[in-house]
């Protein structure tokens, strides 16, 4: 299995590069950054695409047409991850730092847009109704952006990360109370903290609780502990950043309850469903959707913990 990693900033990945040996490293005529890199006995790709929809697009673009063996062979091995950091809903049950695998993505500006009033009101008319073509041939969801990730990935690479975890030094510990005001739409969910506490389990068909050991990561002080949950749910990409909490609230029920939202994600899996390559999106809240006061963000955790997920699944997973 041949794994290509995207991410739209290079802190996003840095983390992971830290604790990996970086073997070259390119950047194209129109600036995107392509890194080659192992960890452990596993080789991987990096391309840092840019921020937002149309550098995401272009930069996965970019590496499949220029620097990849374009055979069925080669594409039919290859797995394309999304990672980094995200907004996340708090209806969702999600906190700062915790990682969401995505089961869906949606870019919320795709469709036929039914408002007629004023602009102001527009949020209303979300979800738009689907476009008169397909966007993915013989894809009829792509007319409203929407993609359906493989559900069997999701919960193998959800299970691959839980015990990569586990193998890195957390201890895992069974939950027997659950909390089910703490969670919206979730089918697996993980909570990794330095003690038990039951109202921070979330309301699934599969909750279990990690406490942090000693030893987990070279960054991290013995005595700095480090907490976060591992769930599944629908994300949303956008091109304007939600800045308020009512419109927060608006996309959260207007899009089937979504966990995260990014600039990046649905953009990926467009180019991904194109050139049928399978994909995956795992990434870590760094903010409260809605929320800009940059004093409530946590960048440099959510970068952290992604990384974490996805050591534990370069150094454990075959997926397919």
């Amino acid at each position: 299995m041949h794994y290509l990693i995207l991410v739209a900033t290079p802190m996003e990945i840095n983390p992971l590069l830290s604790r990996s040996t970086v073997l070259s490293e390119s950047i194209t005529p129109s600036g995107v950054r392509i890194i080659s890199a192992s960890l452990g006995k596993k080789d991987f790709k990096v391309v840092v695409t840019g921020p937002g929809v149309i550098n995401t697009a272009h930069g996965l673009t970019v590496y499949l047409e220029h620097y990849i063996d374009n055979s069925k062979e080669h594409q039919s091995s290859l797995l394309i991850i999304q990672t980094g950091i995200a907004g996340y809903f708090k209806d969702s049950g999600l906190e700062m730092g915790d990682i969401a695998v995505a089961t869906s993505e949606t870019y919320i500006h795709t469709g036929v847009n039914r408002e007629i009033s004023s602009f102001s009101s527009s949020c209303s008319s979300y979800p738009y109704d689907p476009l008169p073509f397909d966007l993915v041939p013989d894809c009829p969801m792509s007319r409203q952006g929407h993609f359906e990730f493989d559900c069997n990935m999701i919960q193998k690479s959800c299970s691959i990360i839980e015990k990569g975890l586990t193998d890195l030094s957390f201890t895992a510990t069974s939950l027997n109370a659950v909390n089910p005001l703490t969670a919206v739409n979730s089918e697996i969910a993980t909570n990794f903290e330095i003690a038990v506490n039951s109202e921070t389990a979330v309301n699934s068909k599969r909750v279990t609780n990690f406490r942090a050991a000693t030893n987990f990561s070279t960054e991290i002080n013995q005595s700095q502990s480090i907490s976060f949950s591992l769930m599944t749910g629908n994300f949303i990409t956008v091109s304007a950043i939600t800045s308020t909490t009512e419109h927060a609230d608006k996309l959260f029920r207007a899009f089937d309850y979504p966990c995260m939202e990014s600039m990046e994600g649905a953009a990926s899996a467009h180019i991904a469903a194109l050139y049928n390559i399978p994909f995956l999106e795992i990434r870590a809240g760094s903010n409260p959707v809605g929320i800009r006061d940059k004093k409530q963000w946590d960048i440099p955790l959510a970068c952290q913990n992604a990384s974490f997920a996805l050591e534990a699944l370069l150094e454990k997973g075959e997926l397919f």
